[in-house]
């Protein structure tokens, strides 16, 4: 399946907004456009909740099946990381949509809408999290095969926690069938896509790994790893190195992220990148539970140099002591993948200090 045309045209007008289907739900609002998709806040007037529903193209209709299976899949293991699919259905006879649960998070785009690098110690919380939602998802075998700011969003959910959801899965098939949409001038995609995709290879889960490098870059960096037209970028993925991420925002005049952090902290958030970007596939990660774990050991490293600093002399790791809240135990230790992928590294995390964390 490999018909030509924009893919945007064949997603449902503005018009829908504000139309019953299928005597239920109601498009009240865009939330995001992308390559492959639309999103709306609707209400379910069946319940009386707010949903989200991700409108997909036309030719996604002979696919739905498919798509359907994996976000099912998805939606029983309740995974905390991931955006919960709730139902399907087909907008006159033309337009199949996901129902999802709704967000209230801030989408991540808006977070690097400044153009100004993240903290360090905010980009490890997200971007464990995402790689702890790719990792359930590869799981069961789903793959989502267009990682992008749009499809995360983050939420308050404590005092120094965040909570991320990743919405979006199940369309690989339907990335896969549709490469022309590399050249639509959807930012959202070619600026995070994988060498292999753009050759037209099958995608697996190292694709996810692939993207979610592009998206830590441009949060430590405070811009994507290529930046130009859409030809120009899909070049760079395939051929140039984009340095570290570090090393890039202080070459642009901008703040490095090194609040909270140090300069090996900085080296090791540039070698975990620098893995995921790898051009071949096998030079990866092999999964995204290492990725997660890499993550939450520099997280936890950050979390213990930060306490040090503020005057903690204990042998304990933070929120650990008998005397420490349930918040103060909640907002360390979910840094920490909720699965405890195996804890093995690549990337020098042995010369970091070791933390241990109790749970609460």
């Amino acid at each position: 399946m490999r018909p030509d045309g924009d893919l945007k045209d064949e997603l449902p007008p503005p018009s829908i907004v504000g139309r019953v289907l299928m005597s239920r739900y109601v498009p009240q609002s865009l939330l995001s456009e992308g390559a492959f998709s639309v999103r709306y806040r609707a209400d379910d007037l069946t319940t009386g909740e707010a949903v989200c529903l991700e409108f997909l193209p036309r030719r996604a209709i002979s696919t739905s099946s498919k798509i359907w299976h994996d976000v099912a899949q998805l939606a029983a293991l309740g995974d905390p990381n991931i955006v919960e699919g709730v139902g399907r259905g087909v907008a006159g006879g033309a337009w199949p949509f996901l129902v999802t649960e709704s967000t209230e998070g801030t989408p991540l785009r808006d977070l690097l809408g400044s153009g100004e690098p993240l903290e360090l110690a905010r980009v490890v919380r997200i971007g464990a999290q995402c790689a702890e939602a790719l990792a359930a998802a590869h799981g069961v075998g789903v793959i989502h095969g267009a990682l992008s700011p749009e499809r995360i969003s983050c939420g308050s959910a404590g005092r120094a926690y965040e909570s991320v959801k990743v919405a979006g899965f199940g369309i690989a098939s339907l990335v896969e069938a549709s490469p022309e949409a590399l050249l639509s001038g959807s930012p959202e995609l070619h600026a995070y896509a994988s060498p292999e995709h753009i050759e037209g290879h099958r995608l697996d889960t190292r694709t996810d790994i692939y993207s979610l490098g592009a998206i830590l870059y441009e949060l430590v960096a405070g811009r994507p790893p290529f930046e130009g037209s859409a030809l120009g970028i899909l070049r760079h993925h395939l051929r140039t190195e984009p340095g570290p991420a570090s090393k890039s925002a202080a070459s642009k005049g901008k703040a490095t992220p090194q609040r909270g952090s140090n300069d090996l902290a900085l080296r090791v958030i540039d070698k975990i990148i620098a893995r995921c970007l790898a051009k071949q596939a096998e030079s990866r990660y092999p999964n995204a539970a290492e990725l997660a774990a890499d993550l939450a050991r520099l997280g936890a490293a950050l979390a213990r140099a930060r306490d040090t600093t503020n005057g903690s002399t204990s042998d304990e790791a933070p929120g650990s002591s008998p005397n420490a809240t349930r918040a103060d135990r909640k907002s360390h230790t979910e840094l920490l993948p909720a699965h405890r992928p195996p804890q093995k590294s690549h990337v020098g995390m042995r010369k970091l200090p070791k933390v241990i964390v109790r749970g609460a």
